[in-house]
C-alpha cells in the first residue's frame, strides 16, 4: 500500500509542477518531469512544461543561447509526438538558422541540427528538399572530417534511405555499397553500423529482384547481428525475418524451416 501511495502523491507532484510557472530556479526540476512525460508517451502533458521551459531559458539566457536552442528541439520533438508537424518543423528550421550564424555553416552542431532537419522534410514527404539538404550536410563532412569518418558515412547512408522513398533503388544501391565497403575498413565485419549496412544492402536487392545477393549479405547479417547483439534482439529478428523470406522467394523452403 505504501507503494501505491507513493506512486499517487508522485502524481499529484508532477501535475502541481506542470500548473506553476517555470522560474530560473525551478528549469532543471521541470526539465526532469518533462522527460518524465516523455517518457511514457504523454505527450500531450509534456508540451506545455516544455513550452514553458523554452520561454524561461529565452527569457533568462537570450533566444540564441545553446541551452535555448536545445529546448527548442526538444519543444519541436513534442510538437511532432503530438502531430503538430509544421509547428515542430518551424522550429527545427529557426535552430539551422541560429547555429548557422553562431558556429557557422561547417560546424559539427550544425550539421547534426541540419541532418536532423533533413530528416523531418522525410517524414513529411518533402522528399528533394530533404535530398538537397542532406547532400549539403554530406559535402561539409566529407571536407571536415574526411570521406570515411563514420559520421560523413551516416550521411550517405541518410541519402540512401531518401533514394529509396523516390524509387531511385538503383541510386541507392551503388551508394549503399560504396558505405558498406567503407564501413567494413573502418568500424569492421561486425560492427552494428555495418550489419544495418549489409542488411539495408540485401533489402535493396530484394526489391529489384536480386534474391541470390540479397541472400548472401543477409546470411551474414544475421548471424553477426546473432553474435553482437544476441537472438532476440530486435534488428537480429528483423534480419531473420528478412532472410526466410527471401529463402522463399528461392525456394529454398527446408531453409526457411530451420529459420
Amino acid at each position: 500500500m505504501a507503494s501505491i501511495s507513493f506512486r499517487h502523491s508522485g502524481g499529484l507532484h508532477v501535475d502541481k509542477v506542470r500548473l506553476q510557472p517555470v522560474k530560473e530556479g525551478s528549469l532543471s526540476h521541470a526539465e526532469a518531469f518533462s522527460r518524465f512525460f516523455m517518457e511514457r508517451g504523454q505527450a500531450t502533458k509534456a508540451e506545455p512544461l516544455r513550452q514553458r521551459i523554452y520561454e524561461a531559458s529565452k527569457q533568462t539566457l537570450g533566444a540564441e543561447h545553446e541551452d535555448t536552442l536545445e529546448h527548442m528541439l526538444e519543444l519541436a520533438l513534442t510538437y511532432w509526438k503530438l502531430g503538430r508537424y509544421e509547428e515542430g518543423r518551424m522550429l527545427e528550421a529557426e535552430v539551422v538558422e541560429a547555429r548557422k550564424r553562431l558556429l557557422g555553416d561547417r560546424h559539427a552542431d550544425t550539421l547534426t541540427s541540419m541532418s536532423k532537419f533533413a530528416s523531418t522534410y522525410l517524414d513529411l514527404g518533402q522528399l528533394e528538399d530533404a535530398r538537397a539538404l542532406q547532400f549539403q550536410v554530406l559535402d561539409a563532412r566529407k571536407q571536415m572530417l574526411g570521406n570515411r569518418h563514420p559520421d560523413t558515412l551516416t550521411s550517405m547512408s541518410n541519402i540512401t534511405l531518401t533514394y529509396w522513398d523516390l524509387g531511385q533503388l538503383e541510386d541507392a544501391r551503388a551508394l549503399q555499397v560504396q558505405v558498406l565497403d567503407a564501413r567494413k575498413q573502418v568500424l569492421g565485419d561486425r560492427h552494428p553500423d555495418t550489419l544495418t549496412s549489409m542488411h539495408n544492402l540485401a533489402c535493396t536487392h530484394c526489391n529489384q529482384g536480386q534474391y541470390d545477393q540479397a541472400q548472401a549479405l543477409l546470411a551474414q547479417a544475421f548471424s553477426g547481428r546473432k553474435h553482437v547483439l544476441g537472438i532476440s534482439h530486435r534488428d537480429t529478428l528483423v534480419s531473420m525475418s528478412k532472410l526466410a523470406d527471401t529463402y522463399l522467394q528461392l525456394g529454398l523452403w527446408s531453409e526457411a524451416d530451420k529459420l
